[in-house]
């Protein structure tokens, strides 16, 4: 049975200010693989496809307190081990 190639990859979500709305975005980059962003315009749909990409991904993790504060904000920021088809999902590759 031929198991998905794993890559270690840091996972990013922040807060950003793109005309004049607050939006969230996932950035995923590694060593040896680039993988680009992928932007969200809510909480729900942003923890909707995490949870698609990484099934026991915990929402607790991400400080969604800082939301408020209108400026862009690291939310969320951890290496973790995804193969392609979870970076597909997340909107990425």
């Amino acid at each position: 049975m031929h198991l998905p190639q794993k890559h270690v990859l840091r996972v990013v979500v922040q807060q950003i200010l793109s005309d004049g709305k607050a939006r969230l975005r996932v950035i995923v980059y590694g060593d040896t693989l680039a993988c680009g962003k992928s932007d969200f315009e809510n909480v729900s749909s942003l923890l909707g496809t995490l949870h698609r990409a990484i099934p026991n991904f915990d929402d607790a993790r991400i400080s969604l307190h800082r939301l408020d504060e209108g400026n862009g904000a690291v939310l969320f920021a951890e290496e973790m081990e995804l193969d392609h088809s979870q970076v597909s999902v997340l909107g990425l590759a």
